[in-house]
């Protein structure tokens, strides 16, 4: 491995003047990328002005990206490369990252490339993580659910913020294995409020004055594809087959924003796998997330 403490020259901060290729890197995989798009689109492309973060990019000797790593409260490489190749790119990069003083949430995104910063990184006392995911199944759906939706999930509004507000805590504690109350809940309160208002939230409603009955987001939007994320079923009406249908209205709605969706799930988590795909989903790729 090479020395954490010399500087590779093969990487560098982006700028305005580097979007076009970063934009171009992006475009070979826009699905599994549609994070980073989408931060791009939020902007405008305006590398130089991203809020709380900056892009690097690494370069061949012929001076052509090969691959760029976000850098904000996650860190989220991007490579058209798979395998070793995103492997040894990501390792770039996490050495890079170790230089930095700033606290990361997570590290996520297509498999090789997290494995690559994640053995680096995870040499210093400063990335213990709270979970380690390094198999989780991508999943996309081109068109329609195959099956028929409930016609039961609509979009949420803000004030539908005080039924959807307790699921999302309990979604959040049930996947991350604490509470957003405990850490952060400033933070994640707005944000939630955040997709509530821009009709990025799904809800089928609960009784009247109670928590809703189910809820998903479209956690990340870009023109090319949408990400599900945040799918969570009221625990009394788990496990009596209501799930895929639901799911199947997400889906729905997703394709009023883009042609492909997509999520993620733990290897593990056979039931929701199987949810996803007896709605039309299927494994096209492989990410990993580690949560810090």
């Amino acid at each position: 491995m090479a020395d954490l403490r010399s500087p590779d020259p093969s990487i560098r901060t982006l700028t305005n003047e580097d979007a076009p290729a970063l934009l171009a890197l992006i475009a070979r995989n826009p699905v599994q990328h549609a994070f980073v798009q989408q931060q791009l689109d939020v902007v405008g492309g305006k590398i130089d002005v991203l809020p709380g973060a900056r892009i690097l990019g690494r370069f061949d000797d012929a001076g052509v990206m090969v691959a760029a790593c976000w850098l904000g409260a996650n860190v989220v490489p991007v490579t058209a490369d798979e395998g070793e190749q995103a492997r040894e790119h990501g390792e770039a990069f996490g050495r890079r990252v170790l230089t930095s003083r700033k606290r990361f949430a997570s590290i996520f995104g297509p498999k090789a490339g997290v494995e690559g910063i994640w053995d680096v990184v995870k040499t210093s006392p400063a990335f213990y993580p709270r979970s380690v995911r390094l198999t989780q199944p991508f999943m996309t759906l081109e068109g329609p659910a195959v099956i028929e939706g409930s016609g039961r999930v609509r979009q949420g509004y803000v004030s539908d913020f005080d039924a959807f507000w307790p699921a999302s805590v309990a979604m959040f504690t049930e996947e991350l294995g604490y509470s957003p109350l405990d850490v952060g809940e400033a933070s994640y309160r707005a944000r939630v409020k955040q997709l509530l208002a821009c009709g990025q939230a799904l809800l089928e409603p609960g009784a009247a004055g109670t928590t809703v009955r189910f809820k998903a987001e479209l956690g990340v939007v870009t023109g090319q594809a949408t990400q599900i994320q945040g799918v969570w079923m009221h625990p009394d009406h788990r496990g009596i087959g209501l799930s895929a249908s639901r799911v199947a209205d997400v889906v729905a709605h997703a394709h009023t924003w883009a042609p492909v969706t997509s999520l993620y799930v733990n290897d593990y988590n056979h039931a929701a796998r199987a949810v996803y795909e007896k709605v039309g989903f299927q494994t096209t790729g492989m990410f990993a997330t580690v949560l810090l």
